[in-house]
């Protein structure tokens, strides 16, 4: 190259002239490709950054969305939530008088039964209150506590039975009748225990409270 140059100089100006043209060309050139890249880079810069706002404004829109839908969930949930809370203490509390008028039957001696009737009649009718209330809301509940609720609902059959065998064995004496209500009434007792403490863990879980 230098030594084109020294043989451009040594031709004259019109080699110079050449020389100049050669250069300045080549700045030219350079200048242009330059400015091409720079515009070119601008371009991409922006379409980067467009891209990105819309990607971004994309997000937010989806986010919207999902928010819209949590919130929508969350009203649905919590409205279920509290529906299933106020079941269970509902049916908590007509377990509660249930429980009491079982406990009132058996505090009767099984001979005095007839003497008794609306003991009875109130266990019967508390009964029939727990039974008319439970069976529509039955879906509220845990498996394993339906299970057990309908095992009692079975069983209460099995109670009046009882119940009526020992009010027709009149003349019969106490001794023979005790053991038979003895069993009876812890029978009826460990079933309405058991149903209540579940009630409970049921009505805690919901509340978030541990057990």
């Amino acid at each position: 190259m230098d030594k084109l140059i020294e043989l451009l100089i040594s031709s004259g100006p019109p080699a110079l002239l050449i020389l100049v043209g050669l250069v300045w060309g080549k700045n030219l050139i350079e200048y242009f490709f330059k400015e091409i890249i720079e515009i070119k880079k601008k371009e991409l810069a922006q379409n980067l950054e467009n891209h990105k706002m819309k990607i971004e404004q994309e997000n937010k829109n989806f986010q919207h969305i999902l928010d819209a839908k949590l919130h929508e969930f969350n009203i649905k949930f919590t409205n279920l939530h509290s529906e299933r809370a106020k079941v269970i203490k509902e049916l908590y509390l007509k377990m509660l008088i249930l429980q009491s008028s079982l406990n009132d039957v058996f505090k009767i001696k099984p001979n005095h039964i007839n003497n008794n009737i609306h003991i009875i009649n109130n266990f019967s009718n508390s009964f029939q209150d727990f039974q008319k209330y439970y069976l529509p809301n039955k879906i509220y509940f845990s498996e394993k506590l339906s299970t057990k609720i309908d095992i009692f609902l079975e069983e209460y059959s099995f109670i009046t039975t009882e119940f009526t065998n020992i009010l027709l064995e009149e003349n019969v004496p106490i001794e023979s009748l005790k053991p038979k209500w003895d069993k009876l009434s812890k029978d009826s007792s460990d079933y309405t225990f058991e149903i209540i403490n579940e009630l409970i863990k049921d009505f805690r879980n919901i509340l978030g409270v541990e057990n």
